[in-house]
């Protein structure tokens, strides 16, 4: 049987973020204020409510309240890697609203939710947003570029039993992601009781790196194609080689851009101050 495909403008509504002036916002919750989500707030396919701005509750339309099941999506990014980055607000975890460089995609009735969530985290969708937004100084998702993605949408049973199997899997990296930070902190104990009472010489980072390089920034109208690693390869604590996407280049990359055996990457740059000199 076949599977029919439907744009994502005939199951949902698309919302604008709120516009303020930053003048307008405050950085502690306080009485006719709501928290706004941004784009560092989207991690990994989740919302983290940390470092929340607040805005004025007057600022705010009706429509522009999140909702359970609403799909945050970043729409406006300098980083080719964080447009189309995109979260599900899960049940009623968050009251508040979403910043102008962002947009909602508000599921109708007659689809899953949490099938529809589950899109925004396919590679597919991933390569289609890293060709839509590409532009010279800043990346943009379009209201049409959105409109027009087009996703498989089976039964409704079908698409409840898809989802179910998807939220599984979600569930289990999060307890290996919570295994793997438990490991970590448990290494870092290790090693300061083993050298941390040690009088030993201490030297710079670079006398001990020779050679550090910047990644390489995917082009417009390129004509080369290239696996790229994305940031939640290493900002989880460990290295994950699967979260990659495609990029396009206007050079075949050198090979001192392509990641070897014993490198160490590092986070250099991101909405998320917390990541940022992430490494492993």
């Amino acid at each position: 049987m076949t599977v029919p495909t439907i744009r994502v403008r005939e199951i949902a509504e698309q919302i604008r973020g709120v516009t303020f002036a930053k003048a307008d916002a405050i950085s502690e919750r306080q009485s006719d204020y709501v928290p706004v989500i941004r784009a560092g707030n989207i991690q990994d396919g989740n919302l983290v409510f940390a470092d929340l701005l607040f805005v004025p509750r007057h600022r705010v339309a009706s429509k522009q309240r999140l909702r359970p099941d609403d799909v945050v999506i970043t729409a406006s990014s300098g980083s080719l890697a964080t447009i189309g980055k995109a979260a599900r607000v899960a049940g009623s975890q968050f009251e508040g609203t979403f910043g102008a460089f962002l947009k909602v995609l508000r599921p109708s009735d007659g689809v899953h939710p949490a099938y529809f969530a589950h899109y925004f985290q396919t590679m597919q969708y991933r390569r289609t947003v890293a060709a839509l937004a590409a532009g010279a100084n800043i990346n943009n998702l379009k209201n049409e570029h959105l409109d027009e993605l087009e996703i498989r949408l089976p039964s409704f049973e079908e698409q409840r039993w898809i989802a179910a199997i998807l939220d599984q899997a979600d569930a289990l990296r999060a307890k290996r992601r919570q295994v793997l930070a438990h490991l970590d902190a448990l290494t870092q104990s290790i090693f300061h009781d083993m050298f941390g009472r040690q009088t030993w010489p201490v030297v710079t980072a670079g006398e001990i790196m020779p050679s550090m390089r910047n990644g390489l920034s995917p082009a417009t109208g390129g004509q080369y194609e290239a696996t790229v690693l994305t940031l939640s390869a290493i900002t989880q604590g460990t290295f994950d080689p699967s979260s990659v996407k495609q990029g396009v280049f206007a050079m075949d990359p050198p090979m001192d851009k392509r990641v070897t055996t014993l490198d160490f990457m590092m986070c250099r740059g991101n909405g998320n101050k917390n990541l940022v000199g992430a490494g492993v």
